[in-house]
């Protein structure tokens, strides 16, 4: 695979490309209105002091799709943000797999960045999406446990949510994933759930979690534990999709040595897989689990919601 053009700044109007039938096409507002602390925690230092546009949070426009000869185009545009330019992480996936780390990249407000990425591997999905830099905030690196859970008590830390788009484009003659899928259960009468990926109750040091507020996203455990994890989401409709989680922004082999699980949505109901990462070194990791349409189609006007990021702290030498 080649990078054939690096992301850039453009001048003009993203160009839609060839027909539809490769991949999809759209032009979709990407907003996360909920997140000021991950908006401030994802700019970088130097990012100009004037917000970008109106909104509350992050908004892109994003569009994008996969030509006949194998060449992934996609172009985004930040809308909103609490600063003038946004650096995220763009990341390709092919059949799950994360072949493409196109990152970081610096987003300006209202300037269009193009992504060309050639000679991808014959396919059956391929999506792309834009992932939060750098992989632990710099609002948490320097902080310990203690401090961090005191800090942000009540409430959600930095860089736990995640943008919602992904692109998704199934070449043609592509094919769902194959094997069987991990199946979502009937939502337990009265249930309130957040997508999410955590660690189970049942295998969980309760001082390794802030729960004030709901804001359970951090989990302590020794350097070099294999330790148990668990996506948990709410199915809104019938749909397939790839499982896959990234620590630190890299894809891991959470799910019995693989780094994709299939799944089949079925609506109103609870997906619950199951897996485990190992915590390598002392210190903050984000584990950010991703849900990756695999409609048979190709469409992806309304791909799966995001998942809550999980922080885990590594205790040790």
């Amino acid at each position: 695979m080649t990078l054939a053009a690096p992301l850039r700044t453009v001048p003009s109007a993203p160009r839609r490309g060839d027909g539809p039938r490769c991949g999809a096409r759209r032009a979709a507002l990407v907003a996360l209105a909920l997140a000021g602390a991950w908006a401030t925690a994802q700019a970088p230092a130097d990012a100009a002091p004037v917000a970008c546009g109106d909104l509350a949070g992050v908004g892109l426009l994003a569009d994008g799709g996969l030509r006949p000869d194998g060449t992934l185009a996609a172009t985004w545009t930040l809308i909103a943000a609490p600063t003038g330019t946004l650096v995220q992480r763009p990341l390709v996936f092919v059949d799950g797999r994360l072949v493409a780390d196109l990152g970081p990249v610096a987003f300006p407000c209202g300037q269009p960045v193009a992504l060309e990425l050639r000679d991808l591997a014959p396919a059956h999905a391929v999506h792309w999406v834009l992932h939060g830099w750098p992989p632990v905030p710099s609002d948490l690196m320097p902080l310990g446990f203690d401090e961090a859970r005191a800090a942000y008590a009540g409430r959600f830390p930095p860089g736990t949510f995640a943008l919602a788009d992904v692109g998704f484009a199934r070449p043609a003659g592509g094919l769902p994933a194959s094997g069987a899928p991990v199946r979502t259960r009937p939502m337990p009468p009265g249930a309130l759930v957040d997508d999410r990926v955590e660690v189970p109750a049942e295998d969980l040091d309760p001082s390794g979690v802030d729960g004030a507020g709901g804001a359970d996203r951090w989990v302590r455990a020794p350097v070099g534990a294999d330790l148990p994890i668990r996506i948990v989401y709410e199915a809104p409709d019938d749909a397939a999709v790839l499982a896959t989680c990234l620590l630190d922004g890299e894809q891991v082999a959470a799910f019995d040595g693989a780094v994709v699980r299939p799944a089949h949505l079925s609506a109103g109901g609870l997906l619950e897989v199951d897996g485990r990462v190992r915590v390598a070194a002392p210190g903050w990791h984000r584990l950010h689990c991703l849900l990756l349409p695999d409609a048979a189609d190709g469409g992806a006007d309304h791909p799966p919601r995001p998942l809550l990021a999980l922080y885990l702290w590594g205790e040790g030498p």
